[in-house]
């Protein structure tokens, strides 16, 4: 069955995320797979869903840390402001067809926001009209 993600499924996703590491018992992070695998790094094989794979996992960790709801925040991209850049207008109806300066089709994949060297966050409202 096909499925399509949503940025707003992401978000809620997040959120829920955020919501279970305060809420619900200790989390971990670990890190682990010291060696290479047999095909790319860029394209892992699937996981069985086995105890043999998962006690596998187990065997290959490095490091392992407890995460706190106090260490988890909801984060945007950091864009610095560069001189002579044309940066997005902030604009609710980019899409297909409607691409903003950069070629994004939403809102979420648009530059729109910067932030300065004083660490002031500033939003293009207009950019002459360059979409």
């Amino acid at each position: 069955m096909a499925s399509v993600t949503t940025n707003d499924l992401r978000i809620t996703n997040a959120k829920n995320f955020v919501k279970y590491l305060t809420d619900g018992d200790p989390s971990y992070m670990f890190i682990g797979r010291p060696q290479r695998w047999n095909t790319t790094d860029n394209s892992p094989p699937y996981p069985d869903n086995n105890w043999e794979d998962y006690n596998r996992v187990w065997d290959q960790m490095l490091a392992m840390n407890k995460i706190s709801s106090l260490e988890v925040l909801h984060m945007i991209p950091r864009l610095d402001w560069s001189s002579g850049a044309t940066y997005d207008m902030y604009r609710h109806d980019y899409n297909e067809t409607n691409k903003s300066h950069s070629n994004a089709r939403n809102l979420y994949d648009s530059v729109f926001f910067v932030v300065a060297q004083n660490n002031n966050v500033y939003i293009c409202l207009n950019n002459n009209n360059d979409r």
